[in-house]
């Protein structure tokens, strides 16, 4: 389904979202059992069982069964690994629930009237429910406590396992980043001696004696910041059907899947040598809460237990009970400086709450900490993550994915120091950032010692913050906006965020159609993000116009590549590592996929496209190297020779037999992976990717007929450990109206400034920029999930809080940095897209910290999410007394 297909099914009413499917959609039959997953209402004692005779008798479900019911039903020589992640979910019979939601069981019930009495029951009555008498009532700390706790190394992480991450690093004197891989023993409080001779202890203790002097001076800021938990918000709750094909040991999965490789790879892992089919549909939203999330495992655990096709569709309550959460961050930083704004030193904590399971907290944590230090170069840093357990929800995956966190703290810290100097709040953040920028030469590497030597926007960003009126005109709008009540004020934020993961493999596949229509098969999943249209007109470089079809979600089509590519890995070779896992994370389409769609487009046109336009203008490739060709509305034409369309040279390659569709698998690490290639034609080029494939096809669906290109020359960039390489920078400008009566704010004016790079589908880009914006001023303003220990089915939205219609900004001006060169300096000259889904709102609650604390005349920063009216109502309290 291309993209205007898709629009075309939501507006009208078409099958669109996976909540919309049933089993006779896949042929499985018009029969469906449903499931209802029960969930834990104690935490405080032993789960014991259930009791179905305390229900009334016309809602009882058709079938009750628990963690062993689920495990006995399946084949013996499966249960095992089946048990491993069953135990891993649900509360096994005589265990406490780690979180009270936890699922403890499944409900099956026969067809869907029975199905809607007895949920209805289940959901607002625990009665069937049976538990022990109370073990541990013990309140948990609070996560203020926790990072006092970590700054003193006394408080477990998962499972009494510390989970931490640590970045030490001085500038040499010719500014080059000297970083140390530091332990326990050598990330010191300021109040530890150095104990160990070594170039660590020493930078330690350097950076000590440089903050207690700078505290003597006054030249030191400490901030404190803590950050709630939230829930993705995703308006589609997660949904699905399944059926265990018994007779042929097959699981045949449809839901909304985020990362299809990944999901596949986990039930793979949960069902042994069961055979597993996955149908991806659409997602209705995700904001990464659906990677990793449980839910594939439980709709696979139910196909289990049921006698055909299953349905497991959670209700908006059981989504905000049991779905992924944003971690709940504390942060202490304490930031030394000199008289004229320059940044010495740095030492900051970090403390990330992540529920009751690990999922992928100790990737957001790593992530999170490596951004604490923000855009900016100190002489000495040290930056300390850690992670803790808590007795809530499942915390993971979630837009930003620890970055918004981090930079709550370090950018109102950078507004607080400006205020103390009475500097200008982005000149000093332009006298201090980590890259080059006009005869200023601070440092050319990020906190964790990566050097950047890929385009980073941040001091464009900064420059056109700088010039906008709304910052240039803040202190007069302060003075003509605010009035006896109400005070206006202008607040800035920014931060070079990272998009990909240290290790990105893309595969993709671009077909050509005898008429000359594209079609486009790639990993990419459509989340509401505008994937479907940007890889649309990932096309139009090289073959003149966007995909006619898109294939999303795909990933068995490339499995062929896959094997042949491990079969023959070399030293050296290492992408196959993450050949099969890459799913829609990161911000990885336009920068990672895109350009695999890219390089397969350059396999098709090197391989039968440029031989065909040479037969139908009678020329030579070596006359047409010289006068490049290029598309414009279509066509191709050069001088006087005659137009050509694609669907000319799709004539001329199917009657000539050639290859009319190329499979690629591209490879970055520190730059991209590049090979000469020699196809069964003969043919010979280079493409910065690591395996090619050809096949000449009328059917883009066909699996056979694809023939591998001989690879020789793999070109690898230069090995290292760095955790990232690439930034897209983003800033926010916000202009608040704050009522001193009630503490309310309200944002009237916003200018979003986004280091995207060239946009591949400009209204999708608008669309994320604006969707960034809304999710950013809910975080700050508004959301924030209930106490630690889990929260119940009372959960919706009208009682959680999300921005409105009503809290958006009257103004929303948008600047885009773009770029006239490859972010990847001698890579292809056409990749100058960047990931940029995430940073599109990371800034905006800082920016609304800091346009409080100027409306407030400085007296105020605010330093908790959400920021609630008592917080300000109980500083002006405090400043009238």
């Amino acid at each position: 389904m291309n993209a205007d297909d898709f629009r075309r099914a939501r507006v009208t009413g078409a099958k669109t979202f996976a909540s919309d499917y049933r089993p006779k959609d896949f042929g499985w039959g018009t029969m469906c059992q449903h499931a209802l997953v029960l969930r834990s209402s104690r935490t405080d004692c032993v789960f014991r069982g259930f009791d179905v005779s305390r229900l009334p008798v016309a809602t009882r479900p058709s079938r009750l069964v628990s963690a062993d019911d689920i495990v006995a039903a399946a084949p013996a020589d499966i249960q095992p690994a089946l048990r491993k992640t069953i135990e891993e979910i649900f509360v096994p019979v005589g265990s406490r629930a780690k979180y009270r939601g936890q699922p403890i069981g499944l409900a099956l019930f026969n067809d869907y009237q029975q199905f809607f009495a007895g949920a209805m029951e289940l959901r607002a009555n625990s009665a069937a429910e049976l538990y022990g008498p109370i073990v541990d009532a013990t309140l948990l700390p609070t996560l203020g406590q926790r990072l006092e706790r970590w700054r003193k190394w006394d408080a477990p992480g998962f499972g009494g396992k510390p989970v931490q991450q640590h970045y030490l690093r001085r500038l040499s004197a010719n500014r080059d980043a000297l970083l140390f891989p530091t332990a326990r023993e050598h990330f010191m409080d300021r109040d530890k001696p150095a104990v160990a001779d070594s170039d660590r202890a020493r930078v330690m203790l350097a950076l000590s004696e440089a903050l207690e002097a700078s505290e003597r001076a006054g030249k030191q800021i400490v901030h404190n910041a803590y950050t709630a938990s939230v829930d993705p918000a995703f308006l589609e709750p997660e949904c699905g059907i399944a059926w265990f094909d018994q007779a042929n040991v097959t699981m045949h999965l449809a839901f909304g899947a985020q990362s299809i490789a990944g999901d596949r790879g986990r039930i793979n892992r949960m069902l042994g040598n069961v055979g597993v089919e996955i149908t991806p549909l659409p997602m209705g939203g995700s904001f990464g809460g659906r990677e990793n999330s449980g839910f594939p495992e439980l709709l696979a655990a139910a196909a289990l237990v049921a006698t055909g096709p299953v349905r497991l569709a959670h209700d908006r309550y059981e989504q905000f009970q049991s779905g992924l959460k944003r971690h709940a961050c504390a942060s202490r930083t304490a930031l030394a400086y000199d008289a004229d704004g320059t940044f010495r030193a740095l030492q900051s904590h970090l403390v990330f709450e992540g529920g009751a399971i690990a999922n992928l907290t100790a990737s957001v944590m790593k992530l999170g900490t490596l951004h604490a230090a923000g855009p900016y170069a100190f002489e000495l840093s040290a930056v300390h993550g850690a992670a803790c357990e808590m007795r809530g929800p499942v915390a993971g995956s979630m837009r930003g994915f620890g970055i918004p966190q981090s930079c709550f703290n370090i950018e109102v810290l950078v507004d607080r120091v400006a205020t103390q100097l009475d500097m200008d709040a982005i000149a000093l953040r332009q006298k201090n950032l980590f890259v080059s920028h006009g005869e200023h030469h601070v440092a050319n590497f990020d906190a964790g010692g990566a050097p950047l030597d890929f385009h980073v926007g941040i001091a464009e960003v900064l420059r056109l913050a700088a010039g906008d009126s709304l910052w240039r005109e803040r202190d007069t709008l302060r003075s003509q906006k605010s009035s006896e009540h109400k005070r206006y004020g202008v607040g800035f934020a920014c931060c070079a965020e990272a998009y990909g993961t240290s290790s990105d493999g893309a595969c993709a596949i671009v077909h050509l159609s005898p008429a000359g229509k594209i079609t486009v098969f790639t990993q990419v999943s459509e989340m509401g993000q505008g994937a479907a249209a940007a890889v649309e007109n990932a096309t139009c470089f090289g073959l003149g116009q966007p995909a006619s079809h898109v294939r999303l979600s795909e990933d068995l089509v490339f499995e062929a590549l896959r094997m042949r590519l491990e079969k023959e890995a070399g030293p050296g070779d290492f992408s196959t590592k993450v050949l099969s896992a890459q799913g829609t994370s990161a911000s990885r389409t336009a920068f990672f996929h895109v350009h695999a769609i890219r390089q397969a487009v350059e396999a098709l046109w090197r391989e039968s496209l440029l031989p065909a336009l040479c037969m139908l203008w009678n020329v030579s490739e070596e006359s047409l190297a010289n006068l490049a060709p290029e598309w414009k509305d279509g066509v191709l034409q050069v001088g006087d020779a005659r137009p050509v369309t694609l669907a000319d040279l799709a004539t001329v390659i199917h009657k000539q037999g050639w290859s009319s569709a190329a499979m690629v698998h591209s490879y970055f690490k520190q730059g991209w992976v590049g090979a000469s290639f020699k196809t069964v034609r003969g043919r010979s080029f280079d493409l910065y990717a690591d395996g090619l494939a050809t096949a000449s096809i009328e059917n883009p669906d066909q699996t056979d007929g694809w023939q591998r290109a001989e690879r020789s020359e793999l070109k690898t960039p230069p090995d290292g450990s760095h955790y990232r390489t690439l930034y897209a920078a983003g800033g926010h400008l916000v202009g608040v109206v704050v009522d001193t009566r009630s503490g309310e704010v309200r944002v009237s004016d916003v200018v979003s400034i986004i280091d995207a790079g060239t946009p591949l589908h400009l209204p999708s880009l608008e669309g994320q920029i604006e969707g960034g914006l809304a999710m950013g001023l809910s975080h700050a303003l508004f959301e924030s999930m209930p106490d630690h220990v889990g929260c119940t089915r009372a959960l919706n939205f009208d009682t959680y809080r999300i921005a409105r219609s009503e809290n958006m900004p009257l103004t929303h001006k948008k600047y885009l940095v773009e770029l006239d060169r490859s972010i990847v300096p001698g890579g292809p000259p056409h990749l100058r897209h960047k990931g940029v889904a995430e940073v599109t709102m990371t800034t905006v609650a800082p920016a609304i910290a800091n346009a409080i604390a100027h409306a407030l005349g400085h007296s105020f920063w605010p330093s908790t999410l959400p920021i609630r009216p008592q917080h300000i109502l109980s500083r002006q309290g405090e400043r009238n007394a």
